[in-house]
């Protein structure tokens, strides 16, 4: 089948739908407006029975409109001729009976910043939006529809600007809606990402242009491909179904193949930034008051130029024989002061030319010799696991090679994929693509206040874990330092998550501070089997283990603005209380008989006020 039609500039405003005569599949139609030089195209259900409007999916393309349209290969394909001369093309591509898989492409042409892909993700028939990066003060799950969000790169993790506001240090491209729809552009291109309310029809918006942050391809003036724009859409029949088939199956997010050292699911992680001889009593004080297991995270400081000596030493074995494991904090940084080090291992600075002492990730023998020095302390000096701190500088720099890495986030993951292998118990401090490592994220955030981070805290937990990432920890527990109060409120909080970690102590309040703390560290050991067997089920399966309670009952729309709970596999929905002053909440249980830690039962689904005293953590088991 074909079709062809050209459309008169004279119009304002054009329209045209083709129809499949006898087939029940999904269509396209577009709408042209050439005052704003651009054109809407809908993906519309020609099922009657559809209890929403038959538009599944509307996207816009800005900076051109549509001119010809043709069908090819019996109208998997199809081909729309633009304004500017460059070409829009969309395949359908049937996954199984449940999910349909299309892939956008807009090429042609040079470099041009109008031109752009806008996804409309209004909310007013009930459709929801979710996003599946990390946002520490404007936590957003589901997406504001009413944001304004300039356009930023979406790849790059310390942009000291707006980035800081829309997410911070991890960072996926996968957006999800409650209609069973996923949109994610290739990571493999420089996008950007703006959102624009729009006067009540938002935009989410997604462009490509070799520009700050990114590294220009030294071919890029002979193969403008390098510029094109490229999305895949998902249409399942549940947002659950959409989730599971990108992240498990379409091979655009990298699948885990191991999971992290059980240890790690069931004992947490100690910061200590103190001097060794401190840090040397750190595992009897521990010991003192009930904690028995677990990592002691020490700073690199510990080690200047990474040269152990007897003293650190002495500490590591004085943690070991307390019954603790020892992890390094290392920013892929190197002292050269005083060290015969070839300069070619490092960065330089763009301003000055200068050497730097970051390490190059793209200089193959600097990446080697850098693993090596870090292996040895594990051979030489008995450290069990790294924490990896962040790989992109603050200042642009340059690099050995700058074609190798494009996105300067790709150097986070050549430094990540480098040390994962030295151990199971890394853990990293930002996530990109990294979903396939055995590695766990340690969550940090932009300064706020406790109140603010303790809001954003499930809804960054639960963007993370749908986009791919099940071995969390949220930021290490008072920092910054909580009332007594809110501290308790949140090691509730984390209990029931993967991993958590501690920065202040609990006695340093009082001892009834710490007798609680104690209780639900105990809590979290006790589930320890549970989380590992969840782990097991995200290499195998795909599943999550912290989840939305959309992903449980995706049909029904008192889930889709849950965002102050999670579920922990299909038996456990955890409720904290994440505000002073509050002793009782709101929960809603989906369906099935549930139980609280009191023994009192609860019938889904439906919403039910539960009283909690400060020491009490609000989680139903379904029975």
């Amino acid at each position: 089948m074909r079709f062809k039609k050209t459309f008169f500039v004279c119009l304002l405003l054009q329209l045209l739908t083709f129809e499949a005569s006898s087939s029940a599949e999904p269509v396209f139609s577009h709408q042209n407006n050439l005052l704003t030089n651009s054109s809407t195209i809908s993906l519309i259900d020609p099922n009657p029975n559809r209890p929403k409007s038959s538009t599944l999916i509307k996207f816009s393309i800005r900076g051109a409109y549509i001119e010809t349209v043709d069908l090819y290969a019996n109208s998997t394909l199809w081909r729309y001729e633009l304004s500017d001369r460059t070409v829009l093309e969309l395949y359908i591509r049937p996954q199984n009976e449940y999910t349909k898989q299309y892939y956008l492409i807009w090429y042609g042409g040079g470099p041009n910043e109008n031109r752009e892909v806008c996804f409309h993700y209004g909310n007013e028939e009930g459709t929801y939006w979710y996003p599946t990066y990390h946002s520490s003060v404007n936590a957003e799950f589901p997406l504001n529809p009413q944001r304004n969000v300039p356009r930023f790169s979406l790849s790059y993790l310390n942009d000291p600007n707006v980035v800081r506001n829309e997410y911070f240090d991890a960072v996926e491209h996968l957006f999800v809606n409650t209609d069973g729809i996923g949109v994610i552009p290739e990571v493999d291109q420089p996008l950007f990402l703006r959102r624009d309310p729009n006067g009540g029809d938002p935009l989410l918006c997604f462009s490509v242009d070799y520009v700050w942050p990114y590294n220009a391809p030294e071919n890029l003036a002979n193969d403008p491909s390098l510029l094109d724009i490229k999305v895949h859409l998902f249409q399942a029949s549940t947002i659950r179904d959409a989730v599971d088939q990108v992240i498990h199956k379409s091979g655009l997010i990298r699948r885990p193949t191991s999971i992290p050292d059980e240890a790690m699911f069931r004992s947490p992680s100690w910061v200590s930034w103190n001097q060794p001889d401190e840090v040397m009593k750190y595992p009897k004080i521990l010991m003192d008051h009930g904690y028995t297991s677990g990592e002691i995270l020490v700073d690199e400081n510990l080690v200047p130029g990474l040269n152990p000596t007897s003293a650190f030493d002495r500490l590591v074995e004085e943690i070991h024989s307390n019954g603790f494991r020892v992890k390094f904090a290392k920013l892929p940084i190197v002292d050269r002061t005083g060290n015969s080090i070839t300069q070619y291992y490092f960065t330089r600075l763009q301003s000055s030319g200068l050497r730097t002492s970051w390490v190059d990730f793209s200089n193959e023998v600097a990446r080697e010799w850098y693993r090596l020095l870090l292996r040895r302390l594990q051979l030489d000096n008995g450290v069990d696991a790294f924490a990896m701190m962040g790989t992109v500088e603050a200042e642009t720099v340059m690099i050995n090679n700058s074609q190798q890495y494009l996105q300067p986030s790709d150097r986070t993951v050549a430094h990540f994929e480098l040390l994962a292998p030295l151990s199971t118990s890394n853990s990293a401090y930002q996530a990109f693509r990294t979903q396939h490592l055995p590695i766990f994220l340690q969550m940090t955030s932009s300064p706020t206040t406790v109140e603010q981070y303790l809001k954003s805290l499930i809804p960054s937990i639960l963007a993370l874990s749908i986009g791919g990432y099940s071995w969390l920890s949220p930021k290490p527990i008072g920092l910054p330092n909580p009332s007594e109060e809110l501290y308790i409120r949140w090691i509730q909080a984390v209990a029931f998550l993967p991993h958590f970690a501690f920065y202040t102590h609990p006695w340093q309040y009082s001892d009834r501070v710490n007798e609680i703390t104690l209780q639900f560290v105990r809590l979290h050991q006790a589930y320890g089997d549970l989380y590992v067997n969840l782990a097991k089920e995200r290499i195998t399966k795909g599943t999550p283990i912290i989840r939305p309670l959309w992903y449980t009952e995706p049909f029904n729309p008192n889930t889709f603005l849950v965002n102050d709970q999670f579920m922990v596999g299909e038996q456990l929905v955890v409720a904290p209380i994440l505000e002073a002053g509050k002793r009782s909440r709101t929960v809603f249980l989906p369906n099935g008989i549930w139980y609280d830690p009191k023994g009192n039962r609860y019938v889904g689904a439906g919403y039910f006020t539960v009283s909690a005293e400060l020491e009490e953590l609000l989680y139903f088991k379904k029975v």
